[in-house]
């Protein structure tokens, strides 16, 4: 490390750019650091300051060669003469000085021929710099510090202001002056004499001492600014090679060399000293960089003086013709500054008149007037805000009153609610609890019908198939033996004949009877009272469901009259509930109860209206004060209870039960659909379960038509042959299709246009009834009868038809017949061959 002697005043100038490095015509920045010191003299505490150093930037010239009559920058520099603190330090360089003053003049000789390559300065502004006068007598008696004094003053004197511009020779002295000054020491110097002119002769004995600044400018030193030790390097110069030395390396080595050139002064006195002075660089070399920097910081930061600054100011504004700001209380300790000045373009003087604004009163009553309107607009809003609160508060008020008046209300729609949610709960256990029950038994008496149905459509074919079998051996004129069963079922079957002929008789329709119309349905006795009883113990098992429960919750009353309760407290939560679409399931199991013997195909006297479940849903409400009796959902609850209940229930007769050759079953079943169809106007032909059973009538009557509508087909001679039993057998035949076609009309109000004529045209006629009249003779009067017969069930709204292709057979059939006979016999069948057939 440096010794760091105190009140030493160290000033750097830095530069950016070398004279090694390439550019073209880039700006370059000289930044100069100024520092002030106040020393206080002995007895008269006088400062001495310095003049400011003003920077200017200014193009820099394409580097090809350095020159100080090249305009790099326009840089008024002080050069200040450091004043030594220690006076032993001083005598001992004077006394090495008077040894070395021989050679400092031949180096001022040789630098003359070389300063013309170095870098100039050239100061453009035209701002002076007066010299200080220096008061001997407030300075201390001491005769170095006065002669230092004086020969910084002759330098400033040389450097008087920036009309008098230092040639490169003027500066280079002063370079050099100030160079050997730092190392040699200013006191021996001035005790020395101080050299010819006034300047510091230059060291030939000594090595070149490195500058402090890192990144000052480079300058190309002396041959003969070299040491009496290194003879070869004395042409060496100073470039940006050698600037790239670390900065670690450069301090060390500046160390070193100044420290070898102390100790060697030192020997001539003082070995002792010497030892200990190598002892102490020593130990100063070991010191952390980390100390050395604070130290270097700490000199920059003291020179630079507030005072400086001001003054620099000043003049900057002076010279640009801008009023000086307002007045900033520096501190009175010292601070860092880079300062840079670059000249502003001059303009024209108008002698310090401040500028005029431009506002005028047009403008200014516009700003108030927009002013006052942004104002207003807030308070505007302001109110609206107000009154919408306001009336916010008025809403909460009466809001808050009608719930008030509206708790007594709410209370009661409350207890309904948890009333209704415990009702309800219990009334679906107790359903669960017994629905198996009700099932049971339910499916105990539809098992029993569907049997039933069954047997009786078994046995029928089967007496069909035993008298074909009959008939046909009969016309081969073979004998024919059955079997055990057969000869059993064809007892039965006579003895059912001989039965219903006697009842007949009886009745006196036997004359317009013919065989075959009859359904062949009787049942033995045995038969008959196993379904009633059947029938008996399941009406008892109904009874017995519900006996261990309460009537509210086996009732339907009672149970209605709980969801009244709920509709007269909140009519609008009931509807949100959806209960309408859950009420008739949830009757279903007590209605269900009491249709246990009902048979719409066996019994309509007792219609809907007679049964309990039916008049308890009539009366729902009427005990009830302020109920609406016109309330939508009790009346349409019926009409709901039909439709989910009554049009499922029975569509499943009609698939299990019902029998299409059965006439009596056929008109008792459509007299209860219409029935139903005409006091529910709900039901249409767009209600899905009146779609289903529609369909299941379709699908029973072509079932029938497919496996029951047999016509056999025997030879003329058989059937002229009446012994054989062939015609007997063809007529019985025949006319169960005629029986087949007056059950398809029995639901002329119920099927469509074209599904009837589609069973009766096309499913019957056409495929039974007109390969029967061929069959038949057609000169017998019972071929006539038949033909009228056909002519009759043909609805008289089909005629005349649109398309009269579907009758082309029966015309075919009807008009041999027509001409087989005589025509007072067949004018019935002559008029509807002219109603039929096309023109």
């Amino acid at each position: 490390m440096f010794r760091k002697p105190k009140n030493r005043n160290i000033r750097q100038r830095q530069r950016e750019l070398s004279d090694d490095e390439g550019g073209g015509g880039g700006d370059a920045k000289v930044k100069v650091e100024i520092k002030e010191e106040s020393e206080q003299q002995d007895d008269n505490n006088e400062s001495e300051e310095e003049a400011p150093i003003i920077t200017f930037s200014k193009p820099k010239p394409p580097p090809a060669m350095l020159s100080f009559n090249q305009d790099e920058g326009v840089d008024v520099e002080e050069f200040k003469i450091k004043k030594p603190s220690h006076k032993k330090r001083a005598e001992k360089l004077a006394k090495r000085q008077k040894e070395l003053e021989e050679k400092e003049r031949d180096q001022k000789r040789a630098a003359k021929i070389e300063v013309e390559e170095e870098i100039g300065i050239v100061i453009k502004n035209s701002i002076k710099v007066t010299p200080q006068n220096v008061n001997h007598d407030a300075v201390e008696d001491d005769p170095i510090i006065i002669a230092a004094i004086e020969q910084d003053l002759e330098t400033r004197s040389k450097f008087g202001g920036f009309d008098d511009i230092p040639d490169a020779k003027a500066v280079y002295e002063a370079k050099k002056r100030r160079e050997q000054m730092r190392r040699d020491g200013t006191k021996s110097k001035l005790q020395n004499g101080g050299g010819d002119n006034g300047y510091i002769a230059l060291s030939t004995g000594t090595t070149k001492t490195i500058e402090k600044v890192a990144h000052s400018r480079l300058i190309r030193e002396d041959e003969n600014d070299m040491s009496d030790e290194d003879g070869e390097n004395a042409q060496e110069f100073y470039s940006s090679k050698s600037l790239l030395i670390s900065e670690e390396e450069r301090r060390r080595k500046e160390q070193e060399e100044f420290l070898r050139l102390e100790g060697d002064s030192d020997d001539d006195e003082d070995g002792d000293e010497t030892a200990a002075a190598d002892e102490e660089a020593k130990r100063r070399a070991q010191e952390s960089d980390d100390e050395f920097a604070e130290w270097e910081k700490h000199q920059i930061r003291k020179a630079v003086s507030t005072q400086k600054v001001k003054q620099m100011r000043q003049e900057n504004y002076a010279i640009n013709n801008e009023p000086p700001p307002e007045v900033i209380n520096l501190e009175d300790g010292e601070e860092d500054m880079d300062i840079e000045i670059i000249d502003a373009p001059v303009g024209l003087k108008g002698g310090n008149v401040p500028s005029c604004s431009q506002t005028s009163l047009t403008d200014i009553m516009e700003k108030l007037r927009k002013r006052v309107q942004d104002k207003q607009e807030f308070i505007d809003s302001q109110k609206a805000e107000l009154q919408r609160k306001e009336a916010n508060v008025e809403e909460n008020v009466t809001l808050i009153a009608g719930i008030e008046a509206d708790y007594p209300i709410l209370r009661e729609k409350y207890r309904t609610y948890q009333e209704m949610r415990l009702f309800i709960k219990d009334l679906l256990d107790c359903i669960n609890e017994k629905i198996d029950t009700i099932n049971d038994v339910e499916n105990r008496i539809f098992s029993m019908w569907k049997s039933r149905s069954e047997k009786i459509m078994k046995r029928r074919r089967a007496d069909i198939q035993d008298q074909y079998q009959r008939c046909y051996a009969a016309a081969l004129g073979r004998t024919y033996q059955p079997s055990s069963d057969v000869m059993q079922r064809e007892t039965n079957c006579n003895g059912r004949r001989a039965s219903r002929r006697n009842q007949r008789e009886k009745a006196g329709i036997q004359d317009r009877h013919h065989d075959g119309l009859s359904s062949d349905e009787e049942e033995p006795e045995s038969q008959k009272f196993e379904y009633q009883r059947t029938i008996a113990d399941g009406l008892e098992l109904a009874a017995d469901v519900f006996h261990d429960a309460s009537e509210d919750y086996t009732d339907i009353g009672n149970i209605m009259s709980r969801f009244v309760d709920w509709i007269l407290v909140d009519q609008k939560s009931f509807d949100d509930a959806y209960v309408s679409l859950c009420l008739p399931k949830l009757l279903s199991p007590f209605i269900r109860l009491e249709l246990l013997d009902w048979d719409p195909l066996k019994d309509v006297s007792k219609p809907l209206h007679y049964y309990s479940w039916y008049q308890a849903l009539l009366q729902v409400g009427t005990n009830k004060v302020g109920f609406d009796l016109e309330n939508a959902t009790i009346v349409g609850l019926i009409p709901a209870i039909i439709e989910k209940l009554f049009i499922p229930r029975l569509t499943k007769i009609i698939n299990e039960q019902w029998d299409p050759f059965s006439l009596a079953q056929t008109r008792n079943l459509t007299y209860f659909i219409s029935l139903l169809i005409e006091e529910t106007p709900t039901l249409t032909a767009e209600t899905k379960s009146i779609k289903n059973l529609l369909k299941a009538i379709m699908s029973k009557f072509k079932s029938a038509i497919n496996e029951d509508t047999f016509v056999p087909l025997y030879a003329k001679e058989a059937l002229q042959n009446t012994s054989t039993g062939c015609y007997a057998f063809l007529s019985r035949r025949f006319w169960s299709l005629i029986k087949l076609i007056q059950s398809a009309n029995c639901f002329r109000q119920i099927l469509s246009k074209e599904a009837l004529h589609e069973l009766i045209i096309d499913g019957i006629i056409n495929r039974g009834c007109v390969l029967a009249l061929q069959l038949s003779p057609k000169d017998s009067p019972k071929t006539i009868q038949k033909c009228n017969a056909i002519i009759d069930e043909i609805p008289t709204d089909w005629l005349p038809p649109m398309n009269s292709a579907p009758f082309c057979s029966l015309l075919s059939a009807l008009k041999l017949i027509s001409e087989a006979n005589d025509s007072r016999q067949t004018s019935k069948i002559d008029k509807f061959i002219e109603t039929v057939e096309p023109l």
